[in-house]
């Protein structure tokens, strides 16, 4: 008969989400709008998931279910960041994350929570999980997805910045 063993390393612990948060000049509609219908005009087109690294020319973010979330490189060609399992404008989506390029063929969900501080403010919530962390990779898809999100966002603010400070001078 065998006898237990017992383990030298504790299994390990799940990652944690990449979550940020950040308050942004404009209407909960209005950032809503420019997030999901305008990414072009506030995502880095040097983070793309074309696996030619072909430049993008266009990011769609669908806002219904089913919905997808992709991007067409210059070539035309479709290349899929993921579907709309959620959504309820302008208040949340809720994506299952397929980006290859950041987090490969691990699963993970990527929630954003738009939240009206006052008419004119709102604050964005941005949750990425990783479903399934118990190996090397998944800790590299969390840590691309992080870097991704801390670059990327403050692109985002930047735009509603923008937008806010046009709405003040009409």
């Amino acid at each position: 008969m065998r006898q237990p063993t017992v383990a030298d390393e504790p299994p390990p612990l799940p990652l944690p989400s990449v979550f940020k948060t950040l308050v942004v000049p404009v209407p909960r509609a209005v950032a809503f709008e420019l997030f999901t219908r305008h990414a072009n005009r506030w995502w880095s087109p040097l983070v793309g998931a074309s696996p030619t690294d072909s430049p993008w020319s266009e990011i769609v973010l669908e806002t219904q279910v089913p919905g997808r979330w992709y991007e067409a490189d210059a070539d035309g060609a479709l290349h899929e960041w993921g579907i709309v399992v959620a959504a309820a404008p302008p208040e949340r989506i809720l994506v299952d994350w397929r980006l290859k390029k950041w987090t490969r063929d691990i699963p993970t969900e990527l929630e954003l929570c738009f939240v009206e501080i006052n008419e004119r403010t709102t604050r964005l919530t941005l949750e990425h999980r990783t479903l399934d962390a118990s190996a090397a990779d998944h800790r590299e898809a969390h840590d691309a997805a992080r870097r991704a999100w801390t670059g990327l966002l403050p692109r985002f603010a930047n735009l509603c910045a923008r937008v806010a400070a046009l709405d003040r001078r009409a």
